[in-house]
């Protein structure tokens, strides 16, 4: 990074190069802005206040009226894919879908990011990653194997929320406990001694608590769920306090899952937690929870933002899509098989099978 040099904010809400004037983006991996005309590169001063969360009961007070002023949202009239822009910025297709069909619309208040994980893979890593990715799925159409070549490879900062909650959880249960008798029985007309597992099972009851630190709540539905899902391998350690430059040259996207939707769904990651722990704590070989209630304190949250790289490509009408983690570089995605190449593999097995079955009626290995 050249040093003594700070960006300029100007009422656009971009950087102008101190050198040429372009406007600058923000660089995955380096930590700060780039110009793509001349290379100049400037620092970013990180903002090292603390990273907040929140109650519930502050809600009201979150409802940003200053973090929006300058966006827009591109609402995707074919999946309804919402997308958040600058408003100088111009988007022609949906960062989702593909889709041309998008319109502009005011965006709304709502819970401004406290806090995000910068991008720290670059588009050409990006690219890499989804070579490797491509050449372990032997049984992929052309299509898939081609789409390391594809332009279309987006950036987008993807909207979660966070709980935190002190969990006190009262519970009732029954605790087995294995043991063996050996008994006589006839079988086939003949007597045989054998040892059957009985279980004796005993009242159970107790308190069980567990703190519950960052559970991680994707708070969209318009991307694929099974592989969002897949792809909570983001280390929350490294998150920064939210800046505006982090996202020059980049998209995010508007969460669209209420917070108490997302606090149900977290409560629901939780639980299964808290019977885990509960039967761990309860011990014995088998367990019966009969009633359990939990006390969820007060819980805490926040929203932030995780990078991710998105592209997709069409096949048989069908849209896939391929999602690489903007921080480690894993890929996720989704491909149909190939029943040409899967015909050919089961085709080559049955006829090695026949070869050798004709071989060995020969005398061949006699």
């Amino acid at each position: 990074m050249t040093e003594n040099q700070e960006p300029i904010m100007i009422n656009s809400g971009q950087f102008p190069c101190p050198n040429c004037g372009a406007f600058m983006k923000y660089s995955p991996g380096t930590g700060g802005l780039s110009c793509e005309y001349c290379g100049t590169e400037v620092d970013i001063t990180k903002d090292d206040s603390e990273i907040k969360e929140y109650r519930f009961d502050t809600l009201d007070e979150l409802s940003n009226h200053h973090w929006n002023d300058d966006k827009r949202v591109i609402k995707c009239e074919s999946c309804s894919g919402e997308t958040i822009i600058r408003m100088n910025e111009i988007t022609k297709a949906c960062v989702f879908c593909g889709s041309a069909q998008v319109v502009t619309e005011a965006l709304d208040e709502g819970i401004p990011p406290e806090s995000l994980i910068p991008f720290m893979v670059t588009r050409a890593a990006a690219r890499a990653d989804i070579k490797r990715w491509v050449s372990g799925k032997f049984y992929a159409p052309k299509a898939l194997k081609e789409l390391d070549k594809l332009d279309k490879l987006i950036s987008l900062y993807m909207p979660y929320f966070t709980f935190d909650s002190d969990t006190s959880t009262f519970y009732i249960g029954q605790k087995g406990t294995h043991y063996y008798v050996t008994r006589t029985k006839i079988v086939d007309g003949k007597t045989k001694t054998v040892r059957e597992q009985r279980t004796r099972w005993r009242h159970v009851e107790g308190v069980y608590k567990h703190d519950f630190d960052d559970t991680l709540i994707h708070a969209t539905s318009k991307l694929d769920q099974k592989l969002i899902q897949s792809m909570k391998s983001f280390d929350l350690k490294a998150l920064e306090t939210y800046q505006e430059e982090y996202l020059i040259g980049h998209q995010a996207e508007r969460y669209t899952v209420k917070l108490t939707d997302a606090w149900d769904e977290a409560k629901s990651e939780m639980k299964q937690v808290i019977y885990q722990g509960i039967r761990n704590q309860v011990g014995g070989d088998e367990f019966r929870l009969t009633h359990h209630t939990t006390d969820y304190g007060e819980p805490y949250f926040k929203h932030i933002l995780l990078p991710i790289w998105i592209t997709t490509y069409q096949y048989k009408n069908k849209t896939y899509p391929v999602y690489i983690n903007g921080q480690t570089g894993h890929v996720v995605g989704e491909y149909p098989k190939s029943l040409i190449k899967i015909l050919l593999t089961v085709l080559g097995f049955v006829g090695t099978a026949i070869i050798i079955y004709l071989l060995i009626n020969s005398g061949v290995f006699q």
